[in-house]
Protein backbone atom coordinates (compact mmCIF):
# COMPACT_ATOMS: atom_id res chain seq x y z
CA UNK A 1 0.00 0.00 0.00
CA UNK A 2 2.88 2.34 0.83
CA UNK A 3 4.47 1.71 -2.57
CA UNK A 4 1.18 2.52 -4.34
CA UNK A 5 0.88 5.80 -2.41
CA UNK A 6 4.49 6.66 -3.33
CA UNK A 7 3.81 6.06 -7.01
CA UNK A 8 0.70 8.25 -6.87
CA UNK A 9 2.67 11.07 -5.23
CA UNK A 10 5.43 10.70 -7.84
CA UNK A 11 2.92 10.81 -10.70
CA UNK A 12 1.29 13.95 -9.28
CA UNK A 13 4.72 15.57 -8.95
CA UNK A 14 5.41 14.87 -12.63
CA UNK A 15 2.07 16.39 -13.60
CA UNK A 16 2.75 19.53 -11.56
CA UNK A 17 6.21 19.95 -13.08
CA UNK A 18 4.91 19.53 -16.62
CA UNK A 19 1.86 21.76 -16.16
CA UNK A 20 4.09 24.54 -14.83
CA UNK A 21 6.21 24.53 -17.99
CA UNK A 22 4.80 26.77 -20.69
CA UNK A 23 7.25 25.45 -23.25
CA UNK A 24 8.74 21.98 -22.85
CA UNK A 25 12.48 21.68 -23.26
CA UNK A 26 14.05 19.56 -25.96
CA UNK A 27 13.98 15.80 -25.51
CA UNK A 28 17.03 14.10 -24.09
CA UNK A 29 18.38 10.69 -23.12
CA UNK A 30 20.69 9.86 -20.23
CA UNK A 31 22.53 6.58 -19.85
CA UNK A 32 24.96 5.76 -17.07
CA UNK A 33 27.11 2.64 -17.05
CA UNK A 34 29.34 2.51 -13.98
CA UNK A 35 31.70 5.51 -14.31
CA UNK A 36 30.51 6.56 -17.78
CA UNK A 37 27.54 8.84 -18.44
CA UNK A 38 26.16 9.76 -21.87
CA UNK A 39 23.82 12.69 -22.47
CA UNK A 40 21.95 12.87 -25.80
CA UNK A 41 20.16 16.17 -26.51
CA UNK A 42 17.67 16.37 -29.38
CA UNK A 43 18.60 19.10 -31.85
CA UNK A 44 18.36 19.89 -35.53
CA UNK A 45 21.24 19.06 -37.83
CA UNK A 46 21.89 22.77 -38.35
CA UNK A 47 22.73 23.15 -34.65
CA UNK A 48 25.84 22.09 -32.75
CA UNK A 49 27.20 22.09 -29.22
CA UNK A 50 29.60 25.02 -28.97
CA UNK A 51 30.48 24.63 -25.31
CA UNK A 52 29.59 22.36 -22.39
CA UNK A 53 30.40 22.86 -18.72
CA UNK A 54 29.65 21.14 -15.41
CA UNK A 55 28.82 23.15 -12.29
CA UNK A 56 27.73 21.21 -9.18
CA UNK A 57 26.69 18.30 -11.40
CA UNK A 58 24.54 20.59 -13.51
CA UNK A 59 25.20 20.42 -17.24
CA UNK A 60 25.32 23.79 -19.02
CA UNK A 61 25.32 23.65 -22.80
CA UNK A 62 25.73 26.44 -25.37
CA UNK A 63 24.05 25.49 -28.65
CA UNK A 64 24.85 27.32 -31.86
CA UNK A 65 21.89 27.37 -34.23
CA UNK A 66 23.58 29.35 -37.00
CA UNK A 67 21.51 32.37 -36.01
CA UNK A 68 21.99 32.65 -32.26
CA UNK A 69 23.44 30.84 -29.28
CA UNK A 70 20.90 29.06 -27.08
CA UNK A 71 21.71 28.08 -23.53
CA UNK A 72 20.45 24.92 -21.87
CA UNK A 73 20.76 23.65 -18.31
CA UNK A 74 20.04 20.16 -16.98
CA UNK A 75 20.62 18.81 -13.48
CA UNK A 76 22.34 15.44 -13.56
CA UNK A 77 22.28 14.97 -9.78
CA UNK A 78 18.64 13.90 -9.76
CA UNK A 79 16.11 13.53 -12.56
CA UNK A 80 12.49 13.65 -11.36
CA UNK A 81 13.55 12.49 -7.86
CA UNK A 82 15.60 9.60 -9.29
CA UNK A 83 19.20 9.62 -8.06
CA UNK A 84 21.59 9.62 -11.02
CA UNK A 85 24.77 10.85 -9.34
CA UNK A 86 25.52 10.13 -5.68
CA UNK A 87 26.31 13.11 -3.39
CA UNK A 88 30.00 12.15 -3.16
CA UNK A 89 30.40 11.72 -6.93
CA UNK A 90 31.47 14.36 -9.41
CA UNK A 91 31.17 14.63 -13.18
CA UNK A 92 33.83 15.62 -15.68
CA UNK A 93 33.22 16.30 -19.37
CA UNK A 94 35.42 14.19 -21.64
CA UNK A 95 34.15 15.53 -24.96
CA UNK A 96 31.19 16.31 -27.20
CA UNK A 97 30.01 15.11 -30.60
CA UNK A 98 26.87 14.86 -32.66
CA UNK A 99 24.90 12.40 -34.72
CA UNK A 100 21.80 12.90 -36.84
CA UNK A 101 19.17 14.49 -34.60
CA UNK A 102 21.27 14.64 -31.41
CA UNK A 103 24.15 16.46 -29.78
CA UNK A 104 26.10 14.20 -27.43
CA UNK A 105 28.09 14.95 -24.27
CA UNK A 106 30.45 12.30 -22.85
CA UNK A 107 31.04 12.45 -19.10
CA UNK A 108 33.05 10.51 -16.53
CA UNK A 109 31.95 9.92 -12.95
CA UNK A 110 34.54 10.10 -10.15
CA UNK A 111 35.49 8.57 -7.86
CA UNK A 112 34.74 5.27 -9.61
CA UNK A 113 31.88 3.44 -7.92
CA UNK A 114 32.92 0.02 -6.65
CA UNK A 115 29.43 -1.33 -7.29
CA UNK A 116 28.09 -1.53 -10.82
CA UNK A 117 25.54 1.16 -11.54
CA UNK A 118 23.52 1.07 -14.75
CA UNK A 119 20.81 3.64 -15.28
CA UNK A 120 18.74 4.92 -18.21
CA UNK A 121 16.39 7.88 -18.36
CA UNK A 122 14.33 9.28 -21.20
CA UNK A 123 12.64 12.68 -21.27
CA UNK A 124 10.53 13.03 -24.41
CA UNK A 125 10.15 16.81 -24.17
CA UNK A 126 9.77 18.53 -27.50
CA UNK A 127 10.84 16.37 -30.42
CA UNK A 128 12.66 17.47 -33.54
CA UNK A 129 10.61 15.85 -36.29
CA UNK A 130 11.40 15.13 -39.92
CA UNK A 131 15.05 16.13 -39.63
CA UNK A 132 16.85 15.96 -42.99
CA UNK A 133 19.67 13.47 -42.52
CA UNK A 134 23.21 14.62 -43.08
CA UNK A 135 24.88 12.77 -45.98
CA UNK A 136 27.69 10.32 -45.41
CA UNK A 137 27.93 6.68 -44.29
CA UNK A 138 28.61 7.52 -40.63
CA UNK A 139 26.44 10.60 -39.99
CA UNK A 140 24.15 8.38 -37.92
CA UNK A 141 26.92 7.11 -35.65
CA UNK A 142 29.94 8.18 -33.66
CA UNK A 143 32.44 6.72 -31.21
CA UNK A 144 34.43 8.08 -28.31
CA UNK A 145 37.53 6.52 -26.75
CA UNK A 146 38.65 6.87 -23.15
CA UNK A 147 41.76 4.88 -22.24
CA UNK A 148 41.01 1.21 -23.10
CA UNK A 149 37.27 1.65 -23.66
CA UNK A 150 35.39 2.83 -26.74
CA UNK A 151 31.76 3.90 -26.53
CA UNK A 152 30.00 3.81 -29.89
CA UNK A 153 26.43 4.93 -30.51
CA UNK A 154 24.07 5.53 -33.39
CA UNK A 155 20.57 6.51 -34.40
CA UNK A 156 18.81 3.31 -35.44
CA UNK A 157 17.80 3.15 -39.12
CA UNK A 158 14.36 1.89 -38.03
CA UNK A 159 12.76 3.12 -34.80
CA UNK A 160 11.62 0.52 -32.30
CA UNK A 161 7.87 0.01 -32.51
CA UNK A 162 7.32 -2.85 -30.10
CA UNK A 163 4.12 -4.26 -28.69
CA UNK A 164 5.59 -3.31 -25.29
CA UNK A 165 5.00 0.25 -24.16
CA UNK A 166 7.88 2.36 -22.84
CA UNK A 167 7.44 4.56 -19.81
CA UNK A 168 7.28 8.26 -20.60
CA UNK A 169 8.97 9.26 -17.37
CA UNK A 170 11.62 7.64 -15.24
CA UNK A 171 12.91 4.21 -16.07
CA UNK A 172 12.02 2.78 -19.47
CA UNK A 173 11.46 -0.84 -20.39
CA UNK A 174 14.60 -1.87 -22.28
CA UNK A 175 14.66 -4.66 -24.84
CA UNK A 176 17.95 -6.47 -24.51
CA UNK A 177 19.33 -7.22 -27.93
CA UNK A 178 22.18 -9.45 -28.81
CA UNK A 179 24.51 -9.30 -31.77
CA UNK A 180 24.15 -12.00 -34.38
CA UNK A 181 27.16 -10.97 -36.46
CA UNK A 182 30.12 -8.76 -35.64
CA UNK A 183 33.18 -7.95 -37.70
CA UNK A 184 35.89 -5.32 -37.90
CA UNK A 185 36.75 -4.05 -41.39
CA UNK A 186 39.24 -1.53 -42.72
CA UNK A 187 37.87 1.20 -44.98
CA UNK A 188 39.64 2.88 -47.92
CA UNK A 189 41.19 5.46 -45.58
CA UNK A 190 42.72 2.79 -43.35
CA UNK A 191 40.27 3.35 -40.49
CA UNK A 192 38.60 0.53 -38.56
CA UNK A 193 34.86 0.07 -39.07
CA UNK A 194 32.80 -2.03 -36.67
CA UNK A 195 29.81 -3.75 -38.34
CA UNK A 196 27.07 -5.22 -36.16
CA UNK A 197 23.83 -7.02 -36.90
CA UNK A 198 21.47 -7.03 -33.93
CA UNK A 199 18.55 -9.38 -33.32
CA UNK A 200 15.82 -9.53 -30.69
CA UNK A 201 13.29 -12.12 -29.62
CA UNK A 202 10.49 -9.52 -29.84
CA UNK A 203 8.97 -10.03 -33.34
CA UNK A 204 8.04 -6.32 -33.52
CA UNK A 205 11.69 -5.27 -33.44
CA UNK A 206 13.46 -5.89 -36.77
CA UNK A 207 17.09 -6.78 -37.30
CA UNK A 208 19.38 -3.79 -37.51
CA UNK A 209 22.58 -3.49 -39.54
CA UNK A 210 24.83 -0.92 -37.87
CA UNK A 211 28.26 0.51 -38.69
CA UNK A 212 30.60 2.52 -36.46
CA UNK A 213 33.77 4.33 -37.53
CA UNK A 214 36.48 3.72 -34.90
CA UNK A 215 39.06 6.35 -35.84
CA UNK A 216 40.83 6.10 -32.45
CA UNK A 217 41.55 2.37 -32.81
CA UNK A 218 45.20 1.69 -33.65
CA UNK A 219 46.31 -0.89 -36.22
CA UNK A 220 47.78 -3.17 -33.54
CA UNK A 221 44.50 -3.14 -31.57
CA UNK A 222 41.12 -4.80 -31.84
CA UNK A 223 37.94 -4.70 -29.72
CA UNK A 224 35.50 -6.92 -27.89
CA UNK A 225 31.85 -6.10 -27.25
CA UNK A 226 31.27 -5.68 -23.51
CA UNK A 227 27.70 -4.37 -23.38
CA UNK A 228 24.95 -2.92 -25.56
CA UNK A 229 21.62 -1.21 -24.90
CA UNK A 230 18.64 0.38 -26.60
CA UNK A 231 18.27 3.94 -25.32
CA UNK A 232 14.73 5.06 -25.99
CA UNK A 233 13.23 4.12 -29.33
CA UNK A 234 15.95 5.36 -31.65
CA UNK A 235 19.44 5.23 -30.06
CA UNK A 236 21.67 2.18 -29.74
CA UNK A 237 24.83 2.19 -27.59
CA UNK A 238 27.67 -0.35 -27.74
CA UNK A 239 30.48 -0.52 -25.16
CA UNK A 240 33.78 -1.89 -26.46
CA UNK A 241 36.96 -3.03 -24.74
CA UNK A 242 40.22 -2.28 -26.57
CA UNK A 243 42.81 -5.08 -26.52
CA UNK A 244 46.00 -5.89 -28.36
CA UNK A 245 45.77 -8.19 -31.38
CA UNK A 246 48.58 -10.22 -29.83
CA UNK A 247 46.12 -11.39 -27.20
CA UNK A 248 43.15 -11.98 -29.49
CA UNK A 249 43.48 -15.76 -29.44
CA UNK A 250 43.02 -15.73 -25.66
CA UNK A 251 39.49 -14.34 -25.96
CA UNK A 252 36.46 -15.79 -27.71
CA UNK A 253 34.52 -12.61 -28.46
CA UNK A 254 37.30 -10.43 -29.83
CA UNK A 255 36.83 -9.24 -33.38
CA UNK A 256 39.44 -9.69 -36.08
CA UNK A 257 39.94 -7.73 -39.27
CA UNK A 258 38.68 -9.34 -42.40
Amino acid sequence: MTNIKSLIVLFISFAIVLSSCEKPGPGYRIHRRNDTLLFFLAMSNTSEIIDAKINNNELHIDIGTGIEIEKGETSLQQVFNIQVIEPDERLKIQGTSRINGYGVVHLKVSPPNQEKKIFSFEWNGSRIKDIPKEPGPFANSNAFRFEDEIISYCVLPDKINSSWKTAKFGYSFQFKRRTANENLDIDSNGNSVLNIETINTDPDIPKQHLSFLLVDLQHHETVEVKDQINLGEDIYVVYLKVVSKKNQNKHNNILSDR
